[in-house]
């Protein structure tokens, strides 16, 4: 129990992670490889995000560095980094209609194990179960998409998460306690 605590609040806030991901690399001499100048763009970047408020023009040239960045390296551990955080960013700012990030869905398809993907699944499923705006699905509906979108998270931290949304779910939406009980 001590180690979700430790856990859960530095995977929901994301940026924790994301800093951690690209910042230990970094102090433990793997920047001296020649892959490594996407490194220290991508913690700039995370760096300058940090710096508030943003003017939009700030906030664009940073995108634009993180977009560089998951291009140029789409299989590693940067460029999958930088395909989350322009994901998450996507998904923070674009209204709810705006639907889900492409670069979640690129993440799931493309790196379904890696844990910035079970993240994203996570962020989604929760996108399914309380969802905004005109969205005019049955709480049945939602309750399924989310299962069905999270029978994929195999990380033990965020399938706690999961069962946590939805057993959180089956009772928001009405007294369901064995499919509440069941997660």
């Amino acid at each position: 129990m001590i180690g979700r605590r430790f856990y859960s609040p530095w995977l929901q806030s994301s940026l924790g992670l994301l800093l951690l991901l690209v910042l230990v690399p970094l102090a433990s001499g793997a920047a001296n490889s020649p892959k490594a100048e996407a490194e220290p763009r991508l913690a700039g970047a995370l760096t300058d995000l940090q710096r508030q408020p943003l003017t939009e023009d700030e906030r664009e040239r940073i995108m634009d560095e993180v977009r560089t960045v998951a291009a140029a390296r789409p299989t590693d551990e940067a460029g999958i980094t930088a395909l989350y955080l322009l994901g998450r960013l996507r998904q923070l700012r674009d209204s709810v209609e705006a639907g889900d990030p492409p670069e979640f869905l690129e993440l799931m398809r493309d790196h379904a194990t890696h844990p910035l993907a079970q993240l994203a699944r996570v962020k989604l499923l929760l996108r399914r179960l309380y969802p905004a705006g005109s969205d005019t699905s049955t709480p049945t509906a939602r309750l399924q998409a989310a299962e069905t979108l999270g029978q994929a998270i195999t990380m033990p931290s965020l399938r706690a998460d999961f069962h946590l949304a939805l057993g959180d779910g089956y009772v928001f939406y009405g007294d369901q306690g064995e499919p509440a009980l069941r997660h």
